[in-house]
Parts: structure tokens; sequence; C-alpha cells
């Protein structure tokens, strides 16, 4: 048998008999395809040992259907495929240029590549296997988590984002905002929500992104964002003037939420803060996920897997000087944390922290809400002097406290003394309210008693 006429009969058997069972092959067919193009691609020209080794492996569960329908069997042409091929080792390259025609595309050959770039393809090759890999465990993890940690509160819809919240407790309203990267479940294992429930409702939300909130991408969350959404959900819920505690990262949004929205406030608690933009090695370090397209790479890959191995000594840094409270290792959800969601989540925040820490320090002055500053003495994820203490300077009729030695977790260093700054603004804040009430109504029993005196000397 000629070249030609095996090339006609291979052509005519992959249309008569195979393409049938190419939707079945599918996924080996592509493997054997790109060992096939491997193969030429090195110049390893030997057909039957390619045939043997990975093509008639996979087609073995069809040769006796072919074998029947055709005459030979699979292996009499692997055998002319041999022959033929061995006579005419140099033409091969035209022989598989003309196999297009008939070959799908997996098989199709392959320029010829230089070692150089054979390795490179091979390192390719590997790094595509080894994202693949990552992001199966990343997923199956994430899956996992949110197994075990379901939601323990309730949702709001507000400007089409649907926020979890929790809420516990009667009296005057709390609402609690948690820092980048935690959870409401972080005032949860603290205690803080229950000890102000005591005596307040309390609301506890998941920012976007974080716990069990959406995130969608059609917006960029900056902290003004975020608070944009507050007000809303503030009416549905019927949350008035609440006391805002806004700890690390979300002092930003509580900010924002107390410029643009002052009718919404009745007070803002801000723990461990940051409210000027200046340069920090931990924003360069967490950016890499933030990145368009390639950070959603790295965030559904190889960042939840970094982010595990490295979850005790980011733990370390977030408490100390203080040891990590064995509350927290034992109860706070980290494997909520680490989805890849939350890393993209908890990046792209830290990548727009300094933005709207630029744009909201020039507004400042403009609060007119009464304010709160809890500042650890020891916090080494804030500087003391160029962020609390700034603030006080530039607001100082708000109430400064200092926390001698602390971290940067002060709802765990004291959660008494959190719970009673929180209680104390309540407390201003309703006495405030009672003074505003009792004038406006001295004021209107005067209106009206000047209105009864008109009308008594008109009679």
């Amino acid at each position: 048998m000629n070249r030609s006429q095996l090339m006609t009969d291979a052509a005519q058997l992959w249309d008569a008999y195979v393409r049938p069972y190419v939707s079945q092959l599918e996924g080996p067919a592509r493997y054997a395809g790109d060992q096939a193009a491997s193969a030429l691609k090195s110049g390893r020209n030997n057909a039957y040992w390619l045939g043997a080794n990975y093509v008639t492996p996979y087609l073995q569960p069809y040769a006796d259907r072919i074998g029947q329908s055709v005459g030979p069997s699979a292996r009499q042409m692997e055998k002319q495929a041999k022959a033929a091929f061995k006579a005419q080792e140099k033409n091969l390259k035209r022989v598989a240029r003309r196999s297009r025609s008939y070959l799908p595309q997996a098989f199709a050959p392959q320029p010829y590549m230089s070692p150089a770039a054979k390795r490179g393809a091979s390192i390719l090759a590997l790094s595509a296997m080894a994202l693949a890999g990552a992001a199966f465990i990343s997923n199956r993890h994430a899956q996992q988590a949110e197994r075990r940690h379901r939601p323990k509160g309730k949702f709001v819809t507000t400007r089409g984002v649907r926020l979890h919240y929790l809420e516990r407790g009667q009296g005057s309203p709390i609402v609690l905002l948690h820092g980048n990267g935690l959870t409401l479940e972080d005032f949860l294992v603290s205690g803080l929500i229950d000890q102000l429930a005591k005596s307040h409702r309390v609301i506890a939300f998941d920012r976007p992104g974080f716990g069990h909130s959406e995130r969608p991408s059609d917006r960029t969350w900056s902290a003004e964002e975020q608070a944009s959404l507050l007000p809303q959900a503030f009416s549905m819920l019927g949350i008035e003037k609440p006391i805002v505690l806004g700890h690390s990262q979300a002092a930003l949004v509580a900010l924002a939420l107390a410029l643009d929205h002052p009718q919404s406030v009745g007070g803002l608690v801000l723990e461990a803060g940051y409210y000027y933009p200046t340069a920090r090695s931990d924003v360069a370090i967490a950016s890499p996920p933030g990145i368009p397209v390639v950070g959603s790479l790295i965030s559904y890959t190889v960042a939840p897997l970094i982010g595990e191995a490295m979850t005790s000594s980011a733990l370390r840094k977030l408490f100390a000087p203080q040891a990590v409270p064995s509350k927290f290792e034992n109860n706070f959800p980290i494997g909520l944390s680490l989805r890849p969601s939350q890393i993209q989540a908890f990046s792209r925040d830290a990548t727009l922290m300094i933005s709207s820490a630029e744009a909201l320090s020039k507004r400042y002055r403009e609060l007119k809400c009464p304010i709160t500053i809890l500042a650890g003495g020891s916090d080494g994820i804030v500087d003391f002097q160029r962020q609390p203490m700034r603030l006080h300077r530039e607001l100082p009729d708000a109430r400064l406290e200092v926390f001698s030695g602390a971290g940067h977790m002060l709802h765990y260093v004291d959660l008494g003394r959190v719970a009673k700054a929180v209680e104390d603004m309540a407390a201003d804040a309703k006495s405030t309210t009672d003074a505003d009430c009792a004038t406006d109504q001295a004021t209107a029993s005067a209106v009206m008693k000047g209105i009864g005196e008109v009308r008594g000397g008109a009679r």
C-alpha cells in the first residue's frame, strides 16, 4: 500500500467511523493530540511508537467496532502506517501538513521548536497544570469553609447588593463595621456584640465581599461606595441615627458615612483606624490579587494556598504585641477569609485605602457628629503619631482614648473599655437628642402660647 492510499484510507476511516465518537473521546483525544504535537516538535518521527503509546490506548475500546466495519483491524492499519512512515521519514512533515484535512485540531502538527523554546513550552505547560491544581484545591477549600460556616444572621438588599448582618439585643442602635480581611464574626468571637447587646440593639454587617455579603464587580468599592449602601439598609431595618463603630480600615467607611450621609449617624467610635495617606508595605504586599485580570488568576489559584501558609504569622502581626487569643484561633472562621473571593476583596480594599484616606482627610473638618478615637499605644499596623494623634489634632473636640501597650485589636485587649466607650457615646447622643427634643417642645409651647395671646387680643 503506497502512502497516498494509506492517507486516503485513514481519511475515510476517520470520517466514517471515528468522527461519530469524537464527543465521547474529546478529553482523551486532546491529550493524545498534545502528546502528538510534542513528539512532532521534538523531531521524534517514529509514527508507530506514537500510535502504539498514545493513540491506540484511547481508541482501543472502539477497535473491534471499527475493525468489524472496515475489515482490516486497527493493529493491521497500525503496521501499515509503520511501514509507510518508515519508508518516507524524510516526507513526514509534508504528510503531517496534509493530515490537517482530516485530523481534529488537537492533532494538527505545529512548526518546529528549538530546544530552548521547547523547554519554555514545557515550563508553561507545567505552570498551567500547577495553577489548575491550585485552583481546584482552593475552590474545594472555599466550598468546605462555606459549608462549615453558614450565615448566622439575615440578609438585606441595598442598592442591588445583598448584605449579611447579625442583630442582637434591644435599645438604642449601635452598628459595628469590621476591619479588612475579617468578618462580622470578629465582633462575635471577641464578645463585643454580646456585651453591647445587654442594653442596646446591636447590628454588625459583613462589608461587601467579606463573610457572606456580595461584592458585585460593577463598581469600585472605595470607602465612600461601601458607606453609600448603609443609609438604605438602615432605613429598611428601622435603624435611626446609630452609633457607628468602625475598626481599622472600616473607620474610613464610618467617616465616609458621617461626611456623605450625616443624617444617618448619631456618633462615631473609630477604633485603631487609618485616616491619612501614608506609604505602607502591607498594602504593596496585599495588592497583587487586586490587579484586574491577573489578580483574579492569583486570587483563584495560588493566593489561598499562600494565605493558608502565612496565616499564623499574619495573625501574630495583627495582634502584636499581644498573643493571638485562643478564642480567636478556635472560633473565628479563618476559612472564609481564605476564600478566593474574600482574598480579592481584601486586596482591592487595601489598594483603595490610601486614595480613600487622601480624599476623605481633606473633609474631616466638616464633621459635625460626636467622635471618639480609640488608639493602641503599641499598634504595629497603623502609626500612632501619624494616624490617631494627627486626627485628634485636627478634631480637638473629639475624645481620644489611648490603650497603653495595646496593639491593633483593642476589643480583644480590653473588651470592657471598648464597650464602655461605645456606651458612653450612645448615652451622650441620647442626652443631646433629649435636650433637642425638650428645646423643640419648649419652642413649640411658646409659639402656641403666643398664637393664643394674639387670638385673645383679637377678640
